[in-house]
């Protein structure tokens, strides 16, 4: 229970250094962020030095694409320092990147997956952390209508700027984290519990609308449609479609009253760029911007197996990547981008397997969400790189990879826990 408190202590400072911009540290690296997500460590490290029935490594199969794509990115800094060192190019900002977007996300997301023990922990802080987020969001709503005006968000040209600062990557943010909601009112089993997170869902969704982001709108859609057909075989598609239908049009009644504000948005990125726009146009650029990263690749081969470095994407360009895919293949080349889609894949697949195997209705409902906001990531990161979001996320997915590990541990034993693959009546309910 101590860990618990300790974890979700951990989510609120999370919340106010990431979200609100506090700037709760020192110094670079020494902030209160990091002083929990080490404390957090040494206790895990700790416990399991003091109790030896439950072994150190599991799930290695995430540990190890993790750990691979790091080694991969912190080799590229070597390798460009060492042999390639090019004008401009700070050692010292690419050591900082790197902790701050694959090295901290992989400590967040173990924390939460050792900080846990049990199916019914992990379900209880996720629902601590979905919870907190919707009550950012209501209070984020006060902040719409100056009740009081709190300073947390602010319209860009029409755009809704969320707690997370740009529309992009707090639509982003809510692609990820709509779903989850929705899964929770699901499955809550006090009315209270449905009503608090159905009005977070519907907030959120009208949030969404705001944002005129419109690779946020496609990969909500499509990221929920992709997991009710990946997972077709163990969910009521006609009351997921019924409910989720009411909450979309209620989240744009909600939308409308701020029409005034995103009508003209809505209308000139999204309208008429389609109708008149040629593919620049419709993507903001964006395809002119990937097409002269390939031509710098395509000059120098090599560079398409091995990337250029990592975090180099904007050393070369005046803008950045606009697609988590592209900056990748660009960065880390065709291996640093195969080991990124891997550790989707397998967020994706143990996510699936988990949702046919866990035993309460509450831990499937909560895993179909976490499948349809892997799903939307997927599509979401097409269009855009995104930085705040990850440490909620990779918070959230550890917990849910405690529900699967837990799940397989029940039906295979301790021992052969780590290779889902291998357990039974982990594909099929």
């Amino acid at each position: 229970m101590i860990k618990q408190i300790i974890l979700v202590c951990f989510l609120v400072t999370l919340m106010a250094d990431d979200m609100l911009d506090m700037g709760l540290g020192i110094a670079t690296g020494l902030s209160a962020k990091n002083a929990y997500l080490y404390l957090i460590i040494l206790l895990i490290l700790f416990e399991k030095a003091i109790v030896k029935e439950r072994g150190l490594l599991q799930l290695p199969v995430v540990h190890a694409i993790f750990v691979l794509l790091i080694g991969d990115a912190s080799l590229s800094i070597l390798s460009v320092h060492l042999l390639a060192d090019y004008g401009g190019y700070d050692l010292f900002g690419k050591i900082v990147s790197l902790k701050g977007v694959l090295v901290d996300p992989y400590f967040v997301f173990l924390v939460f997956f050792y900080g846990v023990f049990s199916g019914r922990d992990a379900v209880r802080v996720a629902r601590w952390l979905v919870g907190f987020i919707v009550v950012i969001n209501f209070v984020t709503l006060l902040d719409v209508y100056d009740m009081p005006d709190l300073g947390l968000i602010e319209f860009r040209k029409g755009r809704l700027s969320g707690p997370l600062g740009q529309p992009n990557e707090y639509g982003a943010f809510l692609v990820f984290f709509i779903p989850l909601m929705f899964s929770m009112a699901l499955s809550s089993r006090h009315m209270s519990g449905r009503v608090f997170f159905a009005l977070g869902t519907i907030v959120s969704f009208g949030f969404l609308i705001q944002t005129v982001s419109r690779s946020s709108y496609t990969a909500l859609m499509t990221g929920t449609l992709f997991a009710i057909w990946w997972l077709r075989d163990g969910i009521d598609v006609k009351r997921v479609m019924r409910w989720g239908g009411a909450l979309i049009l209620v989240g744009v009644a909600v939308a409308a009253l701020f029409a005034q504000q995103v009508v003209l948005q809505f209308e000139e990125r999204i309208l008429w760029s389609t109708i008149h726009g040629d593919a620049d146009q419709i993507t903001s650029g964006r395809t002119w911007l990937w097409a002269t990263a390939l031509d710098f690749q395509m000059a120098k081969p090599w560079t398409l197996l091995f990337g250029v470095g990592w975090d180099s994407f904007t050393d070369f360009h005046d803008f950045s990547a606009h697609n988590a895919y592209i900056n990748y293949l660009f960065s880390l080349g065709a291996v640093g981008l195969s080991l990124f889609v891997a550790l989707i894949v397998t967020m994706l697949r143990y996510g699936k397997k988990g949702f046919f195997a866990a035993r309460s209705l509450e831990e499937r409902v909560m895993l179909a969400g976490f499948v349809a906001a892997w799903f939307g990531m997927a599509v979401v990161m097409m269009g855009g790189t995104f930085n705040k979001p990850w440490l909620f996320i990779w918070a959230y997915s550890g917990l849910c990879m405690r529900i699967v590990y837990e799940a397989a541990r029940e039906r295979m034993g301790e021992q052969n826990a780590g290779c889902i693959d291998s357990v039974p009546g982990m594909s099929r309910p």
